[in-house]
């Protein structure tokens, strides 16, 4: 079907007929000459692997075709009458899972009897009954007065074009397999315990953030509210009560600071603190000369070496 994308309209239904027809003839065939059983070899294989899973669950029969089963770390409830468990997988897979295939053991029923009619031979070969019928050659095809049909405009888009279909969400492998979608699952609110709407969607949690709850004073039976708290029943004075205060005192030295004179200029630059002297560094004009005079004095005397002393026993054994 990939290589059909590419085509024109024309060629691309051509090639797909033409695949269908040889897929249905080769369905057909595979089915009476290969599959044995009256279920399909896919969901056979997925049932041998719940079977190997069910070796380690326990049964307990509860009554009425109820079943508590024992898995690992979890336990799951079993309804044969509704074909239902607890994880979900048998409900929506209609293949009985490994917590299902315990129960049908105890009662000593065959797995393959509750697999789902569409997973069926009967069924598999009822989709693949009807037969797709060639069409003539393009010249035998008859002439009608009609507008011809021309190829839409081709827009050329950005970026490389997309050969592989977007995937289902149930189509994509996990490390436990397929994932499952929550769809159906009635959610619940671990702040209020509500039904159909989560933490974040809370009303209540919402009206207790933004609207502060105010206290509320006990009451006797006579009437006569009295407060929980015994400090805030004394009489308190007020600030404006107090004769002094500390308040009125910074306003009271704010008003004398903004009275005096402003200082003038040279007394602002007399008492100016005394500048410190910079060591002198590599990035400074004097440090870089003096570094610079201590290159040359180094080179100066590596050139200048000492004359080297005549060995008298050498010269004496050339004179001989």
């Amino acid at each position: 079907m990939l290589d059909a994308m590419e085509m024109p309209i024309l060629s691309m239904l051509q090639q797909i007929k033409s695949q269908l027809m040889t897929r249905y003839y080769n369905k057909e065939k595979e089915v009476g000459d290969l599959w044995q059983g009256p279920i399909c070899p896919n969901i056979r294989n997925k049932l041998r692997k719940n079977c190997e899973l069910a070796n380690i669950c326990y049964a307990l029969p509860v009554g009425k075709g109820v079943f508590e089963v024992q898995g690992r770390t979890n336990k799951y409830i079993v309804d044969i009458s509704l074909k239902t468990c607890d994880c979900r997988r048998w409900d929506l897979t209609c293949i009985p899972c490994s917590h299902a295939i315990s129960y049908l053991r105890h009662e000593r029923i065959p797995p393959e009897s509750v697999v789902h009619d569409c997973y069926s031979s009967t069924t598999y070969m009822k989709a693949y009954a009807n037969t797709i019928w060639p069409c003539k050659d393009k010249s035998a095809w008859e002439k009608v007065d009609a507008t011809e049909v021309l190829p839409p405009k081709y827009e050329k888009k950005v970026g490389r074009p997309l050969k592989s279909r977007r995937k289902q969400p149930h189509e994509v492998e996990g490390p436990n397999g397929p994932k499952l979608s929550k769809y159906g699952v009635i959610i619940h609110c671990r702040y209020c315990g509500g039904s159909g709407h989560n933490r974040d969607g809370c009303q209540q949690r919402k009206k207790d953030l933004y609207e502060p709850s105010t206290p509320q004073a006990s009451t006797h039976q006579a009437g006569e509210i009295i407060d929980d708290d015994p400090f805030i029943s004394q009489s308190v004075p007020l600030l404006s009560q107090l004769s002094n205060t500390m308040v009125s005192q910074m306003v009271t030295e704010n008003r004398t600071i903004g009275e005096q004179p402003l200082p003038d200029s040279a007394f602002i630059i007399s008492n100016l603190p005394a500048t410190r002297p910079v060591p002198p560094t590599t990035t400074t004009m004097v440090g870089r000369a003096r570094v610079a005079k201590r290159k040359e004095g180094t080179t100066s005397t590596k050139k200048v070496s000492a004359p080297k002393k005549k060995d008298p026993k050498k010269g004496a054994s050339r004179q001989s």
